[in-house]
C-alpha cells in the first residue's frame, strides 16, 4: 500500500516508510511537532517543506493560526506560508509567504475554505518552483521579524469567544 497511517509522524515506522520511497522532496502539512532526532533521519534530496496556514514568522503554532488571527484583530496576517522544516513550530526558512485574498463578506467557514484553497494553490506553486530548480528564495525568519507561537493548550473558551466576536469586526474591515 503507498498509505500509512499514524498517530505520530515520529514513529520510527514513518522514518522508514518514507526513506524507503527514496523521495527527492518530502512535503508536510498539519502535523504535530517533528522531533529534531526523527528529523535527521529522514531522507530526500531536497529536503523538508511544510505548508503553514499563517504568515510567519508574525503568527505561528496551533491549532488553526486563521483563528488566532480573528480572535487576535489580525486579519492582515490570514494567509500561508510554505517554509523548510527544522526542529522549531513553525520555524524553519521561508520560501514563499502570501495574504489570503478575503472580501470581508465571509463568513467563518468561508474564510477556513479560501485560506486551505490558497494554501494549497501556494503549496503547488513552491513545488513546482523546486521541481524546476528556480531560484527558490531561503529567508530566515529572524531576519524578518518576531513574531507569536501560539500553542494549542491556550485555545481555551476565551480567546474562542473573542473569534466568534471578532467576526463582526472582520466582516466591517
Amino acid at each position: 500500500s503507498n498509505q500509512l497511517f499514524v498517530e505520530n509522524i515520529n514513529y520510527k515506522e514513518v522514518v522508514d516508510y518514507i526513506n524507503n520511497l527514496k523521495c527527492d522532496l518530502i512535503i508536510v502539512s498539519g502535523t504535530r511537532l517533528i522531533k529534531k532526532s526523527s528529523l535527521e533521519k529522514f531522507q530526500s534530496t531536497k529536503g523538508i517543506i511544510n505548508l503553514h496556514t499563517g504568515i510567519s514568522p508574525y503568527v505561528k503554532g496551533g491549532p488553526n493560526c486563521t483563528n488566532w488571527c480573528i480572535a487576535e484583530n489580525n486579519f492582515h496576517l490570514i494567509g500561508n506560508t510554505i517554509m523548510w522544516i527544522d526542529s522549531g513550530i513553525d520555524s524553519g526558512n521561508i520560501l514563499t509567504t502570501e495574504r489570503t485574498i478575503l472580501t470581508g463578506n465571509e463568513n467563518l467557514n468561508q474564510i477556513h475554505i479560501k485560506v486551505m484553497e490558497h494554501a494549497h494553490e501556494l503549496y503547488l506553486r513552491s513545488i513546482m518552483a523546486l521541481n524546476e530548480k528556480k531560484n527558490v528564495p531561503n529567508v530566515k525568519q529572524k531576519n524578518i521579524a518576531s513574531g507569536k507561537t501560539y500553542l494549542t493548550k491556550e485555545w481555551n473558551f476565551k480567546n474562542k469567544v473573542r473569534l466568534i466576536y471578532n467576526m463582526s469586526s472582520f466582516n466591517k474591515s
